[in-house]
């Protein structure tokens, strides 16, 4: 890359901001695949040892068939020998249009069934095509495809059969998804945001900056913040580190979840502090860019892997008294879907915020449960790790309590889940809550060990194993230090917080 001229090109768009509801268009709503679909494609792959490929369409929104008449008129500074006052009628979809991505979702779809797949009813994005052991999956995110099959030679026939109805290109083995690098070896795929983070690094300007041990303090003052912490802080700056960090948080780096949600709060009036945190979860970024998610390839013999979660609550330190909730669900020893989020009700007890994240946990589990007997991988009863007395005992008795009795029915929902057997929740201890790491800001020994819970590891430890089958407690960052950046008083307090 020199900086010379490559290629000129130009591209027609229609101004969508034109269009009338109901004369232009009506329909625009384009499925595209949750992250943590994405996340269990690579999981299924690592558990059958799949082959995969990353398959990107040219142009994809040109192939849209449109269903309402569409009139344009013609662009100015071309030769386009159009007599005045005429327009022009489209015979297919163009970028621009609201309705786009709809038109190419449904060519798509229409073609991938054409070649024998069939559309998960769970996830409208996901195709698959199973026959006994023989596994072959796709998933759609607009216009680029992940495959993955274990059946010798399937690719070949899908590129084979795909590319007489678009121009596609097979980029080989899938090295990079959504901003996402991945890393397929004989024994691991792994999934890390090391170029992602290296951009942030010089957008935000953080070479000179020391890394960070944890993402935020376990005491961080963003709350209440005094003095000079309560300085007004530049929300355009504030707000692009934050859109940064939701990415990483989405999709392949869990660790910072809780973090991100709980800076998100101060979105709209940011101050000193807030900026000072954000600078903080980025530096430890910094220090961890090449850390990921590993999923462990399967061995001739071994058990299946059964999905199974973890359910938490902070009960009422929000400023507003609501809660954190925070689940993590894994299929083998490795995350691939977590949550983290504040509560829309305010729980007046521990075990009333336990339950309701209970609940979501439930929900979710009930969803990939669907989703996996779909792809041939039916599951035994969906083992959710919970840490409250009360609400296993609710699990148990289903006898109204005093103090239970206002409790919202839906959340009573888990224990109908429990009853059918879909479900069941199982005692863990606190310590050994891996959801924990997505309610709250943890000591940095505690924060270490559940981050090696997830299943996250760095390149050297990625071969030896980790994660939820196998403890190990290490990370290549341990000192504690500040960004230069920080004042000398925050840096002191945060050194006595850390320690």
């Amino acid at each position: 890359m020199d900086g010379s001229i490559d290629k000129y090109k130009a591209r027609l768009v229609v101004q969508g901001f034109r269009q009338k509801f109901g004369v232009d268009y009506v329909d625009t709503f384009a499925p595209v695949m949750r992250f943590s679909t994405v996340r269990l494609i690579f999981a299924l792959s690592a558990a059958k040892n799949c082959e995969m490929h990353h398959v990107d369409v040219k142009n994809a929104f040109l192939n849209g068939d449109l269903e309402e008449d569409i009139y344009v008129k013609p662009p100015t500074g071309i030769d386009h020998n159009t007599p005045p006052g005429m327009v022009w009628k489209l015979n297919k979809s163009l970028y621009g249009l609201k309705q786009a991505p709809l038109c190419w979702n449904k060519k798509l779809v229409d073609k991938l069934e054409a070649l024998g797949y069939k559309a998960a009813k769970k996830e409208p994005c996901l195709f698959y095509k199973i026959n006994g052991k023989d596994f072959s999956i796709i998933g759609l995110y607009v216009d680029d495809i992940l495959t993955a099959s274990n059946v010798p030679g399937e690719f070949e026939r899908f590129f084979k059969g795909l590319s007489g109805y678009f121009a596609i290109k097979d980029e080989g083995g899938v090295n990079k998804f959504l901003g996402i690098r991945v890393q397929d070896s004989d024994r691991t795929i792994s999934l890390d945001l090391e170029h992602y983070i290296a951009d942030m690094i010089e957008v935000f300007k953080l070479s000179n900056q020391t890394a960070k041990s944890i993402p935020l303090p376990k005491k961080h003052g963003l709350d209440f913040p005094q003095g000079l912490d309560a300085r007004p802080a530049n929300q355009s700056l504030y707000r692009s580190i934050l859109g940064k960090l939701q990415f990483a948080a989405q999709t392949a780096r869990p660790d910072i979840a809780y973090a991100t949600g709980k800076l998100a709060q101060y979105a709209s009036d940011p101050r000193a502090i807030h900026m000072d945190r954000a600078y903080h979860v980025l530096s430890y970024l910094k220090g961890t860019k090449d850390l990921a998610i590993v999923y462990h390839k399967n061995v001739p013999g071994a058990s299946p892997r059964l999905l199974r979660g973890w359910s938490d609550a902070d009960w009422a330190n929000d400023p507003d008294r609501k809660s954190i909730s925070g689940f993590a669900f894994s299929h083998g020893p490795s995350t691939f879907s977590w949550k983290s989020a504040k509560q829309k009700l305010t729980a007046t007890s521990t075990t009333e915020a336990e339950l309701i994240a209970a609940f979501s946990a439930t929900c979710e589990a009930v969803y990939f449960r669907d989703l996996l007997k779909e792809l041939g991988e039916s599951q035994p009863t969906t083992v959710i790790m919970e840490d409250n007395k009360g609400v296993l005992d609710l699990m148990k008795d289903s006898k109204h309590h005093e103090r239970t009795k206002h409790i919202d029915t839906k959340y009573m929902r888990t224990r109908d889940h429990v009853k059918a057997g879909d479900t069941r929740l199982e005692a863990v201890a606190s310590a050994d809550n891996v959801a924990d790491i997505f309610t709250k800001a943890l000591a940095k020994p505690q924060f270490l060990y559940l981050r090696n819970l997830l299943g996250m590891s760095t390149r050297p430890q990625v071969e030896g194993g980790n994660g939820l089958d196998a403890v190990l407690v290490s990370s290549n960052n341990t000192s504690i230090v500040t960004p230069q950046s920080f004042s000398k008083t925050r840096r002191r307090k945060d050194q006595e917080i850390e320690s």
